[in-house]
């Protein structure tokens, strides 16, 4: 299989002649799945936006409507490691909930630092998920910059899709980064006065 832009090669990749692909795959990703061969054919041509065109690509992939494009543009970006970052800050409140989702996890996979200041301005998203999740993603970061907006996350009594609140999202995320262990406590009193007593 080959692929060129402009009459130029770009990419090449050899096939064993036992391998069969389609005749032809006709019209667009959201039509009918044409099984193993199409999604090789998805993941190949998002491996080449990672190796040709760097980035930006593989973020407006996330926003595709094929669920399998967007997993191995998720994929892609977390292989791509630390220069993802600061273009997926940029781009993070710019999709909905899968889309911040996903960037999300690629946050918490990185363990980056630059994470944190958008992982807190998600506490206060209007998606319950995002801000369990986000709340989640700052415990594995363990910055202690995080830990009075996640102490102001204890008083959030909503609930996620999965049927975990926020308050212990937060309350997780705060033993995970300070050490302290109240049992997983969502008080917010007690939090508040633990961190005013311990803070430097």
């Amino acid at each position: 299989i080959s692929v060129e832009i402009r009459d130029k090669c770009i990419y090449e990749k050899p096939f064993d002649r036992s391998i069969s692909p389609p005749f032809s795959i006709q019209g667009g990703h959201g039509s009918p799945p044409f099984g193993e061969a199409f999604g090789g054919f998805l993941e190949g041509l998002v491996q080449i936006l990672k190796e040709v065109y760097g980035i930006k690509p593989l973020i407006i992939a996330l926003r595709d409507r094929d669920t399998r494009v967007r997993d191995v543009a998720t994929t892609a970006l977390k292989e791509k490691g630390k220069p993802v970052v600061e273009p997926l800050i940029a781009s993070l409140n710019d999709g909905d909930l899968d889309f911040k989702y996903r960037i999300i996890s690629i946050f918490d996979e990185m363990k980056d630092n630059r994470a944190v200041e958008p992982l807190i301005g998600l506490l206060k998203d209007k998606s319950p998920d995002v801000r369990g999740k986000a709340a989640l993603a700052l415990g594995e970061l363990k910055d202690m910059r995080a830990v009075e907006p996640l102490i102001e996350a204890l008083k959030d009594i909503n609930i996620r899709s999965n049927g975990t609140s926020i308050r212990s999202d937060a309350a997780w995320a705060l033993e995970r980064i300070t050490g302290q262990s109240f049992s997983l406590s969502v008080d917010h009193d007690k939090w508040s006065k633990w961190w005013q007593e311990n803070k430097k």
